[in-house]
């Protein structure tokens, strides 16, 4: 999943950017001063919710029970957004591309759908997104001295993707009928005429 949430956030914010601006996800200290794009780097992942169900059966066309669906889990992936123009860490065309950025996800409040990629677009589940959150500036900041540059503008990214769990197939199979019935047996050394009968019930299942 994460490749393909790679894929669909490089989608997403290269249309923002002007053309020929390359989206990278390497980490900060990786890249040098003269290199010019946009740099993703995905720091941080969570769950951002516990599942609200327990799942569902999937049913054929004739109702029968054909596995059973866990539910869906989502989590909160975190992107620091950079800028590299090869002029400096107070160059104009850094502010200029990530203000870009910024205005096009004030526009949005999910990851469109023609940006996605892979298990993201068949999962027809919405990606919310939310960039430069006021809750995300201090975890941003914390990441300057691990990474060992120093501190550069930047904004905060975090989309809130799904995974689909596999769906869960062999399951038994479905009860088809159920018969009751009485019968007599006697225990030793009684006739079993004298027996008090006893239920007996039999299962038919397939």
């Amino acid at each position: 999943m994460l490749g393909d949430l790679d894929r669909s956030v490089a989608a997403f914010l290269g249309g923002l950017l002007p053309e020929g601006t390359a989206v990278r996800f390497d980490p900060p200290a990786a890249l040098r001063d003269e290199d010019v794009l946009l740099d993703a780097f995905l720091y941080d992942i969570r769950e951002a919710r516990p599942p609200v169900a327990d799942g569902t059966l999937t049913r054929d066309d004739e109702g029968h029970v054909t596995g059973w669906q866990p539910p869906v889990r989502r989590y909160r992936v975190s992107y620091l957004l950079t800028a590299w123009t090869g002029g400096g860490v107070l160059a104009r065309g850094e502010h200029d591309l990530l203000g870009a950025i910024l205005a096009g996800c004030a526009a949005v409040y999910e990851l469109p759908r023609h940006c996605l990629h892979g298990v993201l677009a068949g999962a027809g589940e919405p990606l919310p997104l939310s960039c430069a959150a006021a809750d995300r500036a201090a975890d941003a900041a914390l990441l300057w001295p691990q990474l060992g540059i120093g501190a550069r503008t930047g904004l905060d990214l975090t989309i809130v993707a799904p995974v689909v769990p596999p769906l869960a197939t062999g399951l038994a199979p479905a009860v088809r009928s159920v018969e009751y019935g009485v019968r007599r047996s006697p225990p030793p050394g009684q006739p079993a005429a004298s027996r008090p009968a006893r239920p007996e019930q039999r299962i038919t299942e397939g």
